[in-house]
């Protein structure tokens, strides 16, 4: 959340909450609010380039899981017990 997306009133009174924190009732013209912050709102979100890496790594990792996943359900396996009694062989 960035200052402007929301009241003025909800933004200070998240701002002041550290991870896990319960606010004091929050009156917007929404209605009342309590709020608990999910994160930290002082931690900083890493700049594109420095994240790029393993953001590339994350989407590389996913599209290899999908094609996997589409290679396994499109192939039948079909099984030979009499060869693998007799060995394995040809």
């Amino acid at each position: 959340m960035e200052e402007g997306q929301v009241e003025a009133a909800f933004f200070d009174a998240a701002a002041r909450l550290k991870k896990g924190e319960l606010s004091e009732p929050v009156r917007t013209a929404g209605g009342l609010h309590v709020i608990k912050a999910l994160e930290d709102p002082r931690s900083e979100v890493p700049a594109f380039e420095k994240a790029r890496p393993q953001l590339a790594a994350e989407a590389a990792r996913e599209a290899r899981e999908k094609l996997v996943a589409q290679l396994r359900s499109s192939l039948s396996v079909r099984t030979h017990p009499d060869r693998i009694a007799q060995g394995g062989g040809r």
